[in-house]
Order: C-alpha cells, then structure tokens, then sequence
C-alpha cells in the first residue's frame, strides 16, 4: 500500500516449524519513505509448541539516507521443562531486549538486559548500557568520549543474593589538555549461600582513575560474620588512605528481589495467553 505521504509498506505473514514441535506464526511489515530516504522493517512473532511452551517477540530495524541504522529486538518466554519433574524449579519465564543505534558521525549507544525467573523464588538479572559521543568531539568535563555501565543480580530463593555493577569511561583528551584519561567504579556484594569464607556476607569495591598514564585506584572490602561482627578494611595505591577496622552489625542483607515469580507471572498476561498448537500436529518430542 501507500499512504498519504508517499510512503510504500508491504506486509506479508505466514507460519514455520521449528524443532522440539515447535510452531511459530510471524507478520513481517517492511516501509520506505516516498523519497526513499529513509527505509525500516518491523517483524514480530508468537512461537508455541502443543504442550508448554509459549514466545513471543519482535525485532525493529531502519536507516536513512544519512547513514543514521537503528535496531531494536525483545523476546519472552515462558517454559515449564516438565523433563526434570514437576518442582517449582522447573517453571522459568525469559525476557531479554536489545537496543542498538549508529549515526555517522561516530555517535553510539547500545543497551541490552534479560531477566529470569524461576517458580522456586530464582532470580537472575543483568544489563550492559554503552555508548560513544561523535568522532572528534570534545566532551564536557567529567564525561568521557565512550562509557559504559553494567549491572546484574542473583538471587537463590533462599535468602542468597549477590548483586554487582562496573562501570567505566574514558577521553582522547583529560579535562586539563593531557593526552587521556580512563575512570572506573565497580562493587559487588554477596550474601547467604553465595558469601565467601562462611561469612554471612561479603562487600567489596573499587574506584580508578588513569590520567595520563598515572592511575590511582582506591579499594575497600566488609565481611560479616553471623555473629554480628564486621571486618572493614581499605587502601589506596598513593597510601594517602588505609584502614582496618572491626565493628559490630545487625547483619542485615535484603534476602528476597523486589520483582519475582509471582510479580513475573502477573505481568505477562500476553505471553500466558499465546495459544498453544492442537496436539497430534507436528513433531511432538
């Protein structure tokens, strides 16, 4: 068809198996401006099989005449792996995404999570973040021209958890005219069955900065001991700061996610509503 503005779109659909008995059902809608300039594509699809298995997805994608692309790409899933018993455990609900973007000019960003969630209370989350301004350009103080950030978090459905982020950055150029600077933080904390040295709980940490090939870094760690007690200890690299400490705690950690299971479960009305195919048809496993 055409729209009003001269834009030409073609859509098309049908249905694939895939292996396992799988069958999936797909609209594909591609798009051009009328000029031509600018050109995407969109595609999304629902993917079930005759007994416990459920997808749905899509993935988005475009460009223009300036060299700007763009994709971006989600899915979620939900499965019930009935080969390892009928426990809790074995009922699991999926979703990742993936966001991407170029301009010519150099500038980037890139963003991509998933999350699992597991019937018996297991969590596990993660998420990378970069990005890069324009070649050539100069950014603002304390900005750098690439960054990137990561998280994640793990959750046992026993009260454990360990949860992360590292984050770093660097310039062509330190904010004084030198030749470069790189920056950095990171920590990570742990707790129940995956603390260390049969502790209650573990944290530890670090921060960088390399300015001109000269890095300071300073670092810093906790252990808590069930009995309440907390070993603290730090240093920096120039020996400006040092500590070693012990103190007493409640020794309390948060021991259950905000956003679990059940709160999976009630946000996914969606996926838990994609038909599965009649059986007898296909290849059951």
């Amino acid at each position: 068809g055409t729209l009003e503005n001269g834009s030409r779109w073609w859509r098309e659909s049908g249905e694939e198996e895939l292996e396992g008995g799988k069958l999936c059902r797909w609209t594909l809608v591609r798009g051009a401006s009328a000029d031509g300039s600018v050109e995407w594509e969109e595609k999304w699809w629902e993917t079930s099989d005759a007994f416990n298995y459920r997808e749905l997805g899509a993935i988005k994608s475009g460009r223009d005449a300036k060299g700007n692309v763009w994709q971006e790409s989600w899915r979620e899933q939900v499965t019930h792996d009935t080969t390892t018993g009928f426990s809790n455990a074995s009922k699991h609900i999926m979703r990742e995404a993936n966001k991407w973007g170029a301009q010519a000019d150099g500038a980037e960003w890139h963003e991509v999570w998933d999350e699992n969630y597991w019937g018996d209370g297991q969590v596990k989350r993660t998420c990378t973040k970069k990005g890069a301004i324009a070649n050539g350009a100069t950014p603002d103080d304390g900005h750098g021209n690439r960054w990137t950030h990561k998280w994640g978090e793990e959750w046992d459905g026993h009260g454990g958890c360990v949860k992360w982020t590292d984050s770093f950055a660097d310039r062509d150029q330190s904010e004084d005219g030198g030749s470069g600077r790189a920056w950095g933080e990171k920590w990570e904390e742990r707790w129940g069955g995956y603390a260390h040295n049969g502790s209650a709980g573990n944290r530890n940490g670090s921060t960088w900065d390399d300015r001109d090939g000269h890095k300071f870094e300073k670092t810093w760690g906790e252990e808590h001991w069930h009995d309440g007690r907390v070993h603290k200890w730090g240093a920096t690299t120039d020996g400006s700061d040092g500590w070693d400490t012990w103190e007493d705690s409640a020794g309390w950690w948060e021991r259950a996610p905000s956003f679990g299971w059940d709160e999976a479960v009630s946000h996914s009305p969606q996926l838990l509503n994609v038909p599965l195919r009649p059986r007898g048809t296909g290849v059951e496993p």
